[in-house]
């Protein structure tokens, strides 16, 4: 264990757990059971939201009362890795699973031999799908082709001879029979309420001894939009998940928004 924490460092453990019995995705989730472990947390940051209140005798007298309204505790949370429960959660999608029947489309540069013919790489064609073929020179599209016949059978395609050598791209869709996960983004988004957990370390003043702090948000709502940079410049991406905890009854409170558990030892 690291005997250099000062303050509270080294977020850990943090994991969101399903209010109620619900269902997310394909799976059936119990009230209790975990969603996902949030792994790779780089930066962390927990805000409370305090809007001050005032109560005057009339206009332009002096506050005769003030309180505070404690409504919501932001936390947000950035994470290296984006897994695919990640994703679901960051964009508030709706989640389908496909076994299979998905027709993907894929495009690739076929090179032709003396006699004008050339063979698909590793997808064969859909039949019941149009396939585009393109002469290709010079790092350009030169114009568009049609094959002479494509034997779907043992993916070879044909070109008149006066192709021969050439390089042509083929646009086509194949059918692709494994699981995916498709996530829809509908104008009704997922509105799950979970309840989120966590650990850090903090260190005592005085005798320098690492201890543990729970500390639990009993219901949150994820409030995140997804934005996505791509291309070859672009810096790896890290999903942000900006969680809003708000009010919950619980064992200790009938109007909880976060428990901290600073424990006297290192349970870890």
């Amino acid at each position: 264990m690291n005997d250099q924490y000062f303050g509270t460092k080294e977020l850990y453990n943090v994991v969101l757990k399903a209010t109620e019995n619900t269902k997310f995705g394909t799976r059936n989730l119990e009230k209790g059971e975990p969603v996902t472990y949030f792994d790779h947390i780089q930066i962390a940051t927990l805000d409370e939201r305090i809007n001050p209140v005032y109560a005057r005798g009339g206009r332009g007298n002096d506050p005769l009362v003030i309180w505070e309204d404690r409504q919501q505790v932001g936390f947000n949370l950035t994470c290296g890795v984006m897994s695919d429960v990640g994703f679901a959660l960051i964009s508030n999608a709706k989640v389908i699973v496909k076994d299979s029947g998905l027709k993907l489309a894929r495009s690739e540069k076929i090179e032709l031999d003396e006699n004008g013919k050339g063979t698909f790489s590793k997808y064969l064609p859909c039949k019941d799908k149009p396939v585009y073929c393109f002469l290709y020179d010079n790092r350009l599209i030169q114009k568009k082709i049609t094959p002479k016949a494509i034997h779907y059978e043992d993916g070879i395609i044909e070109f008149d001879e006066q192709y021969h050598d050439a390089t042509v791209i083929v646009d086509y869709y194949f059918d692709y029979e494994d699981t995916a996960n498709i996530y829809i983004l509908e104008k009704d988004r997922f509105n799950g309420l979970f309840e989120l957990e966590g650990r850090f370390y903090r260190k005592g003043e005085e005798d320098g001894i690492n201890r543990t702090t729970l500390f639990r948000l009993p219901k949150v709502r994820i409030n995140s939009n997804l934005s996505l940079q791509l291309g070859e410049l672009a810096s790896p991406s890290i999903s942000t998940f900006n969680i809003i905890a708000t009010p919950q009854k619980t064992q200790y409170s009938s109007f909880s928004v976060a428990e901290f558990y600073n424990l006297d030892r290192d349970i870890e």
